[in-house]
């Protein structure tokens, strides 16, 4: 023992472990002798520039809704990290040509390292290599096109496809509007033109008027021809102005077509599809009369929790990049390409030797089949369609409400549940209950022959018997009844202490929808949501700094719901979960001072008497137990001031290293003192290692506080 207390060899004894320590870490750094893996490609078709325009390609700016698109997909696929490729994302620009695009087809179909292809073209351009990827077996999912009834194989996904519009607007117009007689404003060269007269022919309803336009191109001349044509009619048919009017027109033809129609006519009846018209040039429609405009749409612009981390992540990377009003849309359909191309790895798993064969297996599984992912469900029809979730909105008094009777993906009429929730105040956050006390009003707005809709929203997360629910008014206005609730509770949240002081939280209040997107719809108010952004600093929360405020919508699959009798044992279903989310950050100051510091200087004090030259008993024993003793009743504030967790927090693991080195300073006198006689004490020097624990207790501190 006299032996080991020698400066030369404490010395050694702390090297070989410092070198052992980083052998360690150096061995286990990840990936540092990870086999590198085979690079393969998935293509991205874009329309970066255009062919047509009199500026040369070269020297156009790129196009930045492409380039949104680029860089979100290569986050995606940066995400998948496969055990044997590393999947890489090769851009295209077809330059708005569809003979370009083809071109590009041809060059994929011939390149083995391409495994799959991501299309962001229209489907005039995506038309012309019909031959080229039914012939070639080239995986596609095409993310904006339609198919317009090509042929493009059996390895061909569209996932932003308008095929079934017309059909599913038939289905709208007989089983909600209860009409059989139209009159249809349509672009004849549209390749959904035909679908609509064939949709109608099946659906028993008849056209009073056809008005056909061209797509492209489309000259002032012809507005004004279509305008004349529209004028005449309702002259000499005053009574069709209460006929439904059915649009098929894109939004540079339908901006100026409904602003015309709006001066125009006072009472008229719209129906269409989400791209005849940009949303900016419905400001003044009708405002000042009865005009209404139902458009297939989604509603609400909240997203999943992932989507909105994800989203916040890429416009911080490039802000220029995500000016599109619609980008959470668009990084969404980027999402589900990726997962469908994830899927294929699920099914059958990464190989050295994958290849477009290996695509084309697992997109050939997928007709008329759904996809399980963790919160959504992909449904594919005989064609690979991706089949959409439907939701009818209406434009009418200056703004969109969305329609109290919806159709679910089968066509089948279901309650549209609306709803919305403002927070008033959230407070009392209780970290020993795991809850925190939160005030809000919520309101819904249902079709009144569906009143008992509202019984299937629950907050998931409320302690029922501390809270109170009160009814504040009930109105009706029409078929549509609206009611305004006042509620005060207690909510549960499972909080991560791990990096207690310094821990950030998220507290929610979760509305948890008890019926099935097919059976109920349900609309959330995102825009009264957003209307006051100055909403989180009257949040009574005193000790957190509040960082962030925002609601998501995650949606939960589930093969039924809590043992319900009227859900098929076998089916999948969603459910929707509304979350308000609250992300709070634990101001340092009160914890640095009650907790970091007290321990730290304690164990300074402990270290520093070891510099002492004269270690005797007699001279440190009460001190030294003095320090012991410190810490002993320090444990005692301390237990009684932290909160308890299920895993060590950095408070924990800063008192249990201060706890130890008391405890070891404390040994080293004792030990010293019971090993060398009194007078050869005062001679020691254990100065060295009392610098060596002084270092390395400050780095461990370090670590535990910063990590």
């Amino acid at each position: 023992m006299k032996f080991f207390f020698t400066s030369k060899n404490i010395l050694i004894a702390f090297t070989v472990i410092l070198c052992i320590s980083v052998a360690y870490y150096i061995f286990n750094k990840e990936g540092l002798f990870e086999k590198k893996k085979q690079v393969k490609y998935v293509a991205y078709v874009g329309r970066y520039t255009n062919q047509a325009d009199t500026v040369p390609c070269s020297r156009q700016p790129l196009n930045k809704f492409d380039l949104m698109h680029e860089v979100t997909l290569k986050k995606y696929l940066k995400e998948l990290d496969l055990p044997y490729t590393d999947l890489q994302l090769k851009v295209f620009d077809c330059r708005k040509n569809g003979t370009i695009s083809d071109s590009i087809y041809q060059v994929i179909a011939q390149d083995p390292d391409i495994v799959a292809v991501i299309d962001n073209t229209w489907g005039e351009h995506i038309s012309k290599c019909a031959a080229t990827i039914r012939e070639n077996n080239i995986p596609v999912i095409a993310i904006n096109a339609d198919r317009n009834e090509f042929d493009f194989g059996t390895s061909a996904i569209f996932t932003g496809s308008q095929d079934n519009v017309p059909h599913d607007m038939v289905a709208y117009i007989t089983k909600v509007l209860h009409t059989t007689k139209v009159n249809f404003i349509s672009e004849e060269d549209y390749g959904l033109h035909n679908t609509y007269l064939k949709a109608f022919k099946e659906g028993n309803i008849t056209i009073n008027k056809l008005f056909s336009v061209k797509g492209k191109p489309h000259t002032p001349a012809d507005s004004i021809r279509l305008y004349t044509e529209l004028e005449q009619y309702f002259k000499q048919n005053p009574s069709e102005e209460n006929t439904l009017l059915v649009l098929s027109v894109h939004a540079d033809i339908g901006n100026k077509l409904i602003n015309y129609l709006n001066k125009r006519f006072t009472k008229i009846h719209l129906l269409g599809h989400a791209y005849i018209v940009n949303a900016s040039n419905l400001q003044k429609f009708g405002v000042h009369n009865d005009n209404d405009l139902i458009i297939i749409s989604n509603p609400t612009d909240a997203l999943t929790k992932s989507l909105y981390n994800d989203i916040a992540e890429l416009k911080t990377a490039h802000p220029d990049y995500f000016q599109n009003a619609n980008h959470p849309f668009f990084v969404e359909r980027c999402y589900d390409a990726v997962e469908m191309l994830r899927n294929k790895f699920d099914h059958s798993g990464d190989t050295t030797t994958l290849s477009k064969k290996d695509f084309n297996n697992y997109f050939r599984t997928l007709p008329n089949q759904i996809v399980r992912e963790q919160d959504e469900i992909y449904q594919f029809d005989s064609i690979l369609n991706l089949v959409p979730e439907l939701f009818f909105t209406q434009y009418a008094g200056g703004r969109f409400h969305s329609c109290p009777l919806q159709l679910n993906e089968y066509r089948e009429v279901i309650p549209n549940l609306f709803f919305g929730m403002e927070i008033s105040d959230i407070y009392n956050i209780n970290m020993d209950e795991n809850s925190f006390t939160s005030d809000f009003y919520y309101w819904i707005k249902l079709d009144s022959n569906n009143r008992d809709a509202e019984k299937y929203i629950i907050f998931q997360n409320m302690k029922q018997n501390e809270s109170s629910k009160e009814l504040i008014f009930e109105k009706t206005d029409g078929s549509t009844i609206y009611k305004l609730y006042k509620v005060s509770g207690i909510f549960y949240v499972n909080y991560e202490l791990e990096k207690y002081p310094f821990d950030a939280q998220e507290i929610f209040v979760r509305a948890e929808i008890l019926s099935p997107a097919t059976k109920l719809k349900v609309s959330f108010d995102q825009k009264s949501f957003d209307m006051d952004s100055t909403k989180i600093d009257k949040f009574k929360i005193t000790e957190w700094n509040k960082l962030k405020y925002y609601v998501t919508v995650d949606n939960e699959i589930n093969l039924g719901m809590y043992g319900d009798p009227d859900m098929e044992e076998e089916k999948l279903y969603e459910f929707k979960n509304i979350y308000f989310r609250l992300n709070v950050e634990r101001k340092q100051t009160t914890p640095l001072l009650e907790i970091v510091l007290p321990l730290v200087l304690i164990g300074l004090i402990s270290i520093s008497l070891l510099f002492i030259k004269d270690i005797s008993f007699e001279n440190l024993g009460e001190v030294s137990i003095g320090v012991f003793m410190s810490i002993v009743a320090f444990s005692i504030s301390f237990s009684a001031s932290t909160p308890s967790a299920d895993n060590l927090t950095k408070a924990d693991y800063l008192f249990w290293l201060t706890f130890i080195v008391v405890l070891l300073n404390f040994m080293i006198v004792i030990l010293v003192n019971a090993i060398y006689e009194p007078e050869e004490v005062k001679n020691i020097d254990i100065r060295k290692l009392s610098t060596g624990l002084g270092i390395g207790y400050i780095v461990l501190v370090s670590i535990v506080l910063l990590n």
